[in-house]
């Protein structure tokens, strides 16, 4: 206990989860002998996620979708998965590259997916951040995005070489 009446923790990070703290003052010559006890929960801090792409639609080339995760923490980097989602399907899948908070910058991670496998047809494209043992689950901003054209045969008589004519 300092001058102030007041005692401190060693500043360490709890991860999530449930203690029970307890404080006791062996007492001196003007104050008596105490114990007290409390119960605290450190609850999985929160993530921004953040979904953007490098187009807005399929053009014959790879397409980049880079994922931002931001924190308000300064502790441990985020770690886990992110998973591009159209709907309730998932397109594809890379674990988060983060970075710990250090001194005023906070925690972040970031990842990055470059695809040519996406469906065809008008897409609604999320991010879903999988969470980890301090960060709390995640889900980004939609974004529109044109898949690939469906591919169709209409009318008409093809013939391959080799091959009988259809018609």
């Amino acid at each position: 206990v300092g001058l102030s009446g007041y005692a401190e923790a060693d500043g360490r990070m709890l991860s999530p989860g449930s203690y029970a703290v307890t404080a006791a003052y062996s007492g001196d010559n003007s104050f008596e002998a105490s114990t007290g006890s409390y119960s605290l929960t450190v609850t999985k801090a929160a993530i921004t996620l953040a979904l953007a792409a490098n187009g807005t639609s399929y053009k014959d080339e790879p397409v980049t979708f880079t994922f931002a995760l931001s924190t308000q923490s300064a502790g441990a980097a985020p770690a886990g998965t992110v998973t591009l989602m159209n709907g309730s399907v998932a397109v594809a899948k890379t674990p988060v590259t983060g970075t710990a908070g250090l001194h005023s910058a906070l925690a972040s991670a970031a990842a990055t997916i470059v695809t040519s496998s996406l469906p065809a047809g008008a897409l609604q494209l999320t991010a879903v951040y999988s969470g980890d043992v301090n960060y709390a689950g995640a889900t980004s901003n939609a974004i529109a995005f044109q898949g690939k054209p469906a591919f169709t045969i209409a009318g008409g008589s093809m013939s391959l070489p080799g091959e009988h004519a259809t018609g």
